[in-house]
């Protein structure tokens, strides 16, 4: 009786051992699979994925059946263990397809609200109904058009409106009761503060509409694995939804050329003073970082048109406090810092102390680092470069192997922070090519530059305003720069610019 049971118990544990094997086989057939739906592995790695896996699974089941007892629980062991590992690194792999899926999200969301007086009785658009609303006669008119009419079905009734093409004049007429309410998108409060610094002291929203569309994605019909490609860095200090319109405080083209391992980065300050397309609401000269208030695409087209109409392949938008996260996520930064300075008070409400040369971040002190102008000499000017100088760290250490390898992890935890009109298959491209790449990336950056100025702003109606005076002559050595990356010339940024 009892050899029976021993029998009995030997032959359960053989056919467990067997099971287990061939569910980490499976297993295994389903990480290799997950592998190549990401693909962001080069070939060789790939090779030695697929051959590791083989010998395991080959080795687990073959001590299967060898009469060594502790070798069979060796066996089991080792089978158990991997297919435990194999089954977390599925989920990995698919939480890093989720988030770069996530990160490629081409909405933008605009919000139309009504402002009133802040002491102004009306809570509710009910208690407004018999008010003159406010509107800009071009600016967003689409949306705006489509928040009138909602309006006027919710009342059951036609509002009394009074159309107006200077928003200064449209606030003036609020602060002095000319009209009871301003129908205005919310992207536009933070231009408007350049004129008003205390409109949200003096005003109250008492209602709103979001209205979200899918922005159209070009047909790009580069290879970012072998063709060089332009992506628009655009950043703000704005609060509000990521993919909310609004200025943007950060325009930073970077030129990629894959083959050659180059990047270029180009800086154009916020103040610029250039033509601004904004697709629906007309062309006039503007500050740069008003073309952000009529969306990324409208950036983009302004940009492309001041660099002799540079095609510019994709957009990464991010508030730039998310810097702080990123920074964070990454496991900090070092930056080599061109001058000594300390940061203000308006910077950061703790004072940092930057030194000429390394200087070792974290996410506080890097956003700290890429904000401040007030301390610095070159004011905006500096900050653009600084702001660079953070990209570049950036660059050098999400390229690095400990940062790569542990790709799903950091993208998982970035994912909120940053949107992007990169598909998936381009962001899983970046990282295969990189992790080819045995001598990293040579990453290079230029400033364009201007004169001070006072100039009218062609959408807001400001008929005097601070800006920055393209100098044409930076401007046309960015273009020169991008065509020698795009052309695959490999120079240093310095001896070219002596030589000029």
């Amino acid at each position: 009786m009892a050899d029976t049971e021993v029998k009995q118990e030997a032959a359960w544990l053989k056919w467990a051992g067997i099971i287990v094997s061939v569910i980490q086989i499976i297993l295994a057939v389903s990480f290799v699979g997950m592998v190549f739906w990401i693909n962001i592995f080069p070939v060789k790695i790939e090779v030695i994925i697929i051959v590791v896996l083989i010998l395991l699974s080959a080795l687990a089941l073959y001590l299967q059946f060898l009469k060594y007892g502790w070798v069979k629980w060796a066996a089991r062991v080792i089978a158990l263990l991997l297919a435990v590992i194999l089954a977390i690194g599925d989920l990995y792999i698919y939480q890093a397809k989720e988030a770069m899926n996530y990160v490629s999200n081409n909405e933008q969301t605009e919000v139309i609200s009504v402002y009133v007086l802040k002491d102004d009785e009306a809570k509710t658009i009910a208690d407004a109904k018999d008010y003159i609303f406010g509107y800009h006669e071009i600016l967003d008119r689409e949306n705006t058009d489509k928040y009138v009419q909602s309006i006027n079905t919710s009342l059951n009734k036609t509002i009394t409106s009074k159309t107006y093409n200077d928003l200064p004049k449209m606030v003036e007429a609020l602060y002095n009761k000319q009209i009871g309410a301003m129908i205005l998108n919310e992207s536009y409060v933070k231009t408007l503060e350049e004129e008003f610094p205390d409109f949200e002291e003096k005003t109250k929203v008492i209602a709103n509409e979001y209205y979200r569309t899918t922005l159209d994605k070009p047909v790009i019909t580069k290879n970012t694995l072998t063709d060089t490609f332009t992506i628009y860095l655009s950043g703000n200090d704005e609060c509000g939804e990521l993919n909310q319109s609004g200025r943007s405080d950060v325009n930073i083209l970077i030129v990629v050329n894959p083959k050659t391992k180059q990047i270029l980065l180009i800086n154009t300050p916020r103040d610029y003073y250039v033509n601004v397309n904004s697709l629906k609401s007309g062309i006039g000269k503007d500050k740069l970082t008003h073309a952000g208030n009529f969306g990324v695409e409208a950036s983009m087209k302004t940009l492309s048109t001041l660099y002799d109409n540079w095609d510019i392949d994709f957009y990464v938008r991010l508030n730039f406090t998310s810097v702080e996260e990123i920074v964070d996520a990454v496991g900090g930064i070092t930056v080599n810092s061109e001058i000594e300075f300390y940061t203000s008070p308006d910077t950061s409400d703790e004072k940092f102390h930057f030194v000429e040369g390394p200087n070792k971040l974290n996410g506080k002190a890097a956003l700290a680092f890429c904000r401040e102008r007030q301390s610095v000499a070159a004011g905006d000017n500096q900050r653009g470069q600084d702001q660079m100088l953070v990209i570049e760290a950036l660059i050098d250490k999400v390229t690095s192997p400990s940062i790569l390898y542990n790709y799903s992890n950091v993208l998982e935890t970035v994912r909120n922070l940053f949107q992007t009109s990169l598909d998936d298959d381009d962001i899983a491209s970046m990282v295969k090519l990189t992790m080819e790449g045995a001598n990293g990336w040579n990453v290079q950056s230029y400033a364009v530059e201007g004169t001070s100025a006072f100039s009218s702003s062609y959408f807001f109606g400001y008929s005097s305003m601070w800006v920055m005076e393209p100098d044409m002559s930076t401007v046309k050595t960015a273009v020169e720069l991008m065509n020698k990356i795009k052309d695959g010339e490999v120079f240093d940024m310095d001896e070219y610019l002596e030589s000029k």
